[in-house]
């Protein structure tokens, strides 16, 4: 893979194009990396409205019927449920975990099984998260497509 960026300043806004022979995972990724990249949603703290990038939302998590965002340094919560931010991050490198929690793939650093055919997911932050059986096929599946796009990458 080539990387090759041109400075433009007359240009107004980013654009990105990828040039590729074929559909693959290492592309797709790529894909859904940009989109990560743009993709925000919108929190509040202490009463103030703040816009969260996706990329660095840690997981989210419904309690009490309230949504939060958790992140590296803070908790936001979101007036959308949790079914609504499923779908705004649908297409991105988010899985449900739990009935009540959905996680972003690229801040796992590992899982482990656990009793009961559940597992445990440790993230970036070092908070240890339950993955219920019931989503442990996603998760499954997300992670192999990861180990494929490390697989198909040139270093």
């Amino acid at each position: 893979m080539r990387l090759k960026l041109i400075q433009n300043k007359n240009q107004d806004e980013v654009e990105v194009q990828i040039i590729y022979s074929e559909m693959n995972n290492t592309v797709k990724t790529l894909i859904d990396k940009i989109k990560t990249s743009q993709s925000k949603l919108i929190g509040y703290r202490d009463n103030e409205k703040m816009v969260i990038k996706a990329e660095e939302i840690l997981y989210i998590e419904s309690v009490d019927k309230k949504t939060f965002l958790y992140c590296n340094n803070a908790v936001y919560q979101s007036q959308l449920k949790l079914y609504q931010v499923r779908e705004v991050l649908k297409n991105l490198n988010f899985a449900q975990i739990s009935k009540s929690c959905i996680l972003n793939i690229d801040m796992l650093i590992s899982i482990r099984p656990l009793a009961n055919s559940r597992m445990e997911a440790v993230i970036i932050s070092g908070e240890r998260l339950n993955v219920n059986r019931k989503f442990i096929p996603q998760i499954k599946e997300m992670l192999k497509k990861e180990r494929a796009d490390i697989n198909e990458t040139d270093y």
